[in-house]
């Protein structure tokens, strides 16, 4: 409502509370760790992200099976999945095929519904008896110049988030990471502080979300539990980075552009039809990608250009 002002309160006050606790849990953690109280600490957080996560699950197959078919269909893939062992893009697969069938034929339970009014049904209020009304605000309508600044700063933030793990790679700390990966103990030993480094790349990690969050607010320029942080934005975010490539510079940006291109992609063909059909989409090609593809595009990319070398390197011997 105060423009740039009060979105950067606004975004900044959001993230803040959830950088705070990421901070004290990885303190805590990194710590105290091995001691009995902690550990029930964090086997009971376990147990609460556990109902979250199934919440959100309830939430989804709420609003995407919307009739007695569309739970049939689903209980017959889990039993299809879990009981008798059929892979799951086989599963997929005839789950699309049915429902295609089932539109093309007309059955009622498969074709396109739920579009609404802008109000839900309800009668649009006017800009003077609602603080958001439902006009742009001023400060919120596209410009030229508001789209060049804003192009320049995501600029500069992208170049600083790659330098800053280009840092992390090719800088010492990077050993140190790789061996307390691989054994925290050995890692200790050997003269390394763990707890040091655990807390370094938690307060690099909760810094790059807060700022990433900050600048999330100004282009949505309105800020709610499910637009920063429902279970379709973090779909996307691990989709991003797992489909381009975890293990690379540029994996998360080839990423980043495919599921924005991808996002808008379904944004314009569904619409308000097929409600959930989005989150389902980013679903299957997520664990499609962590089947097929575990090190993303550019890792297949990689392995690519790896076999050509070789095959030119035999071929000059």
């Amino acid at each position: 409502m105060n423009g740039t002002r009060g979105g950067l309160v606004a975004g900044t006050l959001f993230v803040l509370p959830g950088l705070v606790a990421i901070m004290l849990l990885s303190w805590l953690y990194a710590g105290f760790g091995s001691i009995g109280t902690v550990q029930a600490l964090f086997f009971g957080l376990k147990a609460a992200v556990l109902a979250i996560v199934l919440e959100a699950v309830i939430r989804i197959g709420k609003r995407a099976l919307r009739n007695a078919a569309m739970v049939t269909l689903a209980a017959a893939a889990f039993i299809a999945i879990f009981v008798i062992g059929v892979p799951f893009p086989w599963s997929i697969a005839s789950a699309a095929l049915i429902g295609f069938v089932g539109h093309r034929l007309g059955i009622a339970a498969f074709q396109p519904g739920g579009g609404h009014g802008p109000s839900g049904g309800k009668a649009a209020l006017a800009d003077a008896d609602s603080r958001l009304g439902e006009g742009i605000p001023a400060h919120a309508k596209a410009s030229t110049r508001w789209a060049i600044k804003v192009l320049a700063i995501s600029l500069v933030l992208w170049l600083g988030g790659l330098a800053v793990w280009w840092a992390i790679d090719r800088g010492i700390g990077r050993e140190a990471l790789d061996a307390i990966s691989e054994d925290e103990e050995a890692a200790a030993a050997s003269g390394i502080n763990v707890m040091r480094e655990k807390l370094r790349v938690a307060v690099i990690s909760a810094a790059l979300t807060a700022l990433g969050g900050a600048i999330l607010g100004q282009y949505l320029m309105y800020l709610n539990p499910e637009t920063v942080s429902g279970i379709a934005v973090s779909l996307q975010i691990v989709f991003a980075a797992i489909v381009g490539g975890m293990y690379a510079m540029l994996g998360p940006t080839v990423g980043a552009l495919l599921t924005i291109s991808l996002n808008e992609g379904l944004r314009v063909a569904f619409a308000t039809n097929f409600i959930g059909a989005a989150n389902t989409i980013y679903g299957v090609l997520l664990v499609l990608c962590i089947i097929f593809m575990p090190r993303g595009i550019l890792g297949v990319l990689e392995r690519m250009s790896i076999r050509r070398s070789r095959g030119k390197a035999a071929t000059a011997e």
